[in-house]
């Protein structure tokens, strides 16, 4: 692509008349500004104009891959063998250089995250499995065509290399490599006309894009954008252009002089892909203009900013920087000494791109693999920055590369002393000045352990709650050998007809009547997080409390709760005093002969409440060093449906039972050294108490919660069943379980922030 070269800004008088003329630049940056003030004015309402932009980096891409196929086979087709190896041991050297550089301000910018008290809610992450990268798909095509039609880059690249290398030995390929020579010239014009729209474009993603950015998504990743862009910004306005400058005939200001529209463009789209002919332009013109004797140039350039591309560049491995975040993020930061092992893994598996590299570094570092989500969010504005630093190193390595291989390096030990000198100073200075900000500007304190102690019940109908049922144990155990029944009638008696309630009992005047009271009475187990507890108010919480909520409004009834005992629990259901037992309780075989269970309606996943000590943790995460172990011992809340299996898989570990998991944190002396519990739970629980951690088994294991009914009550429970399936897909138990279990903040979607809406008020 050679498009026109034009003047920045030119004027001209005609008569009486002033024309100001506007070049290529010029009118990206107008595109960019037009496109910020209409996306604040109008907010959301900008949003279909993404479709503008997404046809100009369509009409892009479309020539991109197959220019990319041409211009390497006639590249490496034209090229000696002698000269081949050249250029591959030149440009390797250098491009380890860059990686160096690049990823030692990585390292140090993770000095900048702020020490940090944080744990999370459960995520559905942690137990999903690992799915391996597959680099063999991805870098050697079985079949070329297919990999050209679904856009494997990698494997397009490395088949046009082979193919140009092999060309190297044939004698009667002039007539191909002028062919297809000409194709590539011909891909590059097309690419010329696109490019011309790309104000529009730019215009079109920046109204969008800053139409709907959501600003507090902004406020809760700044720790991560702060050094990610603190990093982009350094490597792509100091670091490379300094060794650029330092090692070849070109100058700073030469080099954003020649490449500014690549580089607007690149931030703007945030696709380097699109922007590979308007870079190869701007190199080979600075070649042209600069060094007019290295005729060869552009051969070369040719060659390399395409093949360049698909290696992993530092737009791509500052992503790594998220793996670091990360772990901080969730309260799990990463050892000095796992370091080396993250960054000689990740460079190799970010060369099948980010999608597929940065989910498997986390699971490989026991992260959630759900914090991708996170890096998805941030890469609405980190993208472009990351794009921005991909365009000039590859801009800057290309210039070195190719001033090595024509012998134009300059060399001098003074100037790269200063340079070096300069270097490490202003990465010191940079790793200071956003340390200094994030220390001063984000909180330290566990703000999500505030949200689970003042998280609240949705209130759909009136309800009671009391600290005990009617009867104490011992008053229905003499009511019972006395032969006098206190079934107080089962729950759809009650409810829909009134023969049941005229023969129901007064319970000693304690109760109302059943026809009048048309209550579902709800038995809760006392400080059971999340399923039920009291929170910071003092006030009835937990999931299995709002699913009551839910349960009485479709039934239309009030609710009573009572907190009991376990081990009293089944009598209470047999005897009617209670109708349902809803608090988080698992399925087990023991339970089974005293509960009448309805269907699972939750399906949980085992996990480990440990101490966040590394020596601990390191035991715990590896099943040969667990069992081993003979003076540890693990605490649990009865019932659990895995200690049987517990006590056979680790014989040397003692058990020990608590009445609820506050005790088991309560203990001062001879406290276990973990918390046997449900990860969702235990992810809970870890928010209160934030020195400790969940810990899944390497294999994931699942047990199911029901809820246990009355007996006597067949109606109730085939009712429950029905209402469980269907409820189960409702978007309101979801919303139930994204907020007691995910930690999900419940938030009417409000248009974001516009003028024409939140200052003019023309719109609703």
């Amino acid at each position: 692509m050679k498009p026109d070269k034009q003047q920045d800004t030119a004027s001209k008088t005609e008569g009486k008349g002033f024309r100001i003329r506007m070049g290529l630049t010029g009118q990206i940056v107008l595109g960019l500004v037009l496109g910020i003030i209409v996306g604040l004015f109008f907010g959301e309402m900008a949003s279909w104009l993404e479709v503008v932009g997404m046809v100009y980096v369509r009409g892009l891409q479309m020539t991109i891959l197959p220019y990319i196929m041409f211009s390497l086979i006639v590249g490496f087709g034209s090229l000696s063998y002698e000269r081949a190896w050249l250029l591959a041991k030149r440009a390797g050297l250098l491009l380890v250089l860059f990686w160096t550089i690049g990823l030692s301000m990585v390292v140090l910018m993770t000095l900048t995250f702020p020490d940090r008290e944080s744990a999370t809610f459960f995520n559905p992450g942690m137990v999903e499995p690992k799915e391996d990268v597959a680099l063999l798909d991805m870098f050697i095509p079985s079949n070329p065509f297919e990999a050209l039609a679904t856009s494997a880059i990698p494997a397009v690249v490395l088949f046009s290399i082979l193919f140009g290398l092999a060309l190297i030995g044939i004698q009667d390929k002039a007539g191909l490599l002028a062919n297809l020579s000409v194709v590539s010239k011909t891909l590059q014009r097309v690419t010329a006309f696109v490019v011309k729209i790309t104000p529009i474009g730019v215009f079109g993603l920046t109204a969008s894009a800053a139409g709907t950015l959501n600003i507090d998504d902004v406020v809760r990743l700044q720790v991560y954008f702060v050094a990610y862009i603190g990093t982009c910004l350094f490597l792509a306005f100091l670091a490379f252009p300094l060794v650029m400058s330092t090692l070849t005939p070109f100058s700073y200001i030469q080099v954003l002089r020649v490449s500014k529209d690549a580089l607007i463009t690149a931030f703007t789209t945030g696709n380097l892909f699109v922007v590979l002919p308007i870079m190869i332009h701007d190199c080979q013109r600075l070649f042209k203009e600069e060094v007019p004797e290295a005729q060869e140039s552009a051969f070369y350039i040719d060659i390399l900013i395409p093949v360049t591309f698909n290696f992993p560049n530092m737009g791509k491995l500052t992503a790594l920087l998220f793996v670091f975040f990360g772990a901080w993020f969730i309260g799990k930061p990463l050892g000095f000494s796992e370091y080396p092992s993250t960054l000689a893994t990740g460079l190799p598996v970010f060369f099948g791109g980010i999608d597929l590299a940065l989910p498997y570094m986390l699971q490989i570092k026991g992260l959630p693999p759900d914090l991708f989500s996170l890096y998805v969010v941030s890469g609405i504005i980190n993208g472009r920055f990351a794009t921005l630093l991909a365009c000039m190193e590859l801009l800057c390595f290309t210039l070195v590369a190719v001033s090595s291989i024509l012998g134009k390096l300059r060399i001098h030990p003074v100037k790269l002393g200063i340079g070096s000198a300069i270097l490490v100073v202003s990465a010191i200075a940079v790793v200071v000045a956003c340390r200094s900000y994030l220390h001063s500007n984000v909180p330290t304190a566990n703000d999500q352990a505030d949200f689970v102690k003042n998280m609240s019940v949705e209130t759909l109908v009136p309800y009671e709650v009391f600290q005990e049922p009617p009867f104490s144990l011992e008053e229905l155990k003499e009511q019972v050998e006395g032969g006098e029944s206190p079934k107080k009638g089962n729950f759809f008696s009650r409810m829909f007809s009134g023969s049941n309630a005229e023969d129901s009992l007064e319970m000693e005047g304690k109760q109302e009547s059943a026809k009048t009271r048309q209550v579902l009475r709800v038995g809760l187990f006392p400080d059971n997080l999340p399923w039920s507890y009291l929170n910071g108010e003092g006030d009835l919480a937990g999931y299995d409390v709002e699913v009551a909520h839910q349960l009485a409004y479709h039934l239309n009834c009030q609710l009573e709760f009572y907190f009991v005992e376990k081990e009293k629990a089944p009598l209470f259901l047999e005897n009617g005093i209670i109708d349902i037992l809803m608090s988080g309780v698992p399925i087990t075989t023991e339970d089974i002969t005293l509960y009448t269970f309805t269907d699972p309606y939750l399906q949980v996943n085992l996990g480990f409440l440990v101490p966040n000590r590394k020596e601990v943790l390191d035991i715990f995460l590896n099943p040969e060093l667990l069992r081993k172990q003979t003076d540890f011992t693990i605490g649990y809340v009865p019932p659990s449906p895995f200690i049987p299996r517990l006590r056979a898989t680790l014989p040397n570990v003692g058990i020990k039972p608590y009445e609820t998991a506050r005790d088991f944190f309560a203990e001062a002396e001879g406290k276990p050294e973990a918390f046997f519990t449900s990860a969702e739970a235990g992810s809970a629980l870890s928010l209160i108490e934030p020195s400790y951690t969940v810990v899944l088994p390497p294999n994931r294991i699942v047990f199911n919660l029901a809820y246990p009914v009355n007996p006597n009550d067949k109606d109730f429970l085939w009712f429950m069943n029905q209402w469980l399936s269907v409820a189960k897909d409702s978007q309101e138990l979801t919303s139930t379980y994204d907020y007691w279990i995910l930690g999900h903040p419940r938030e009417e979607l409000k248009p974001r922030w516009s003028i024409i809406r939140d200052v003019l008020g023309w719109v609703e």
